[in-house]
């Protein structure tokens, strides 16, 4: 028997099995709001990210797979940095990044008074 969830050794209750545990997944991350906070840090983590590369330097969020992860980590910054970069230049980047963000939480608390 071939199912198209499984391979030739799933039986059909296997598969309904499968079928429903995702369908509990996903109706669960629905309702879960410790994802929507955990959405809402990564967009505004986002935002800095958009910020700094608006005044030219590239900075990423850690990204994660949700379907995949048991326990999602917190939302985070990935900054990396040159080794052949001068002190001035770093200096200037952390600078870059800390406006930014001083900029995207004035924003959003603005935004939800």
């Amino acid at each position: 028997m071939l199912s198209l969830l499984g391979g030739p050794g799933r039986s059909a209750a296997s598969s309904s099995r499968t079928a429903r545990s995702v369908q509990q997944k996903h109706s669960r991350q629905k309702k879960d709001p410790e994802l929507a906070r955990w959405e809402l840090e990564s967009q505004f983590l986002q935002d800095i990210c958009k910020e700094c590369l608006d005044n030219g330097v590239i900075i990423t969020r850690a990204k994660y797979n949700v379907d995949q992860e048991f326990r999602l980590p917190a939302p985070s910054l990935k900054i990396i940095v040159p080794a052949d970069l001068s002190r001035r230049d770093i200096e200037a980047a952390a600078k870059v990044v800390k406006n930014a963000a001083v900029k995207v939480v004035q924003a959003w608390a603005k935004a939800r008074r």
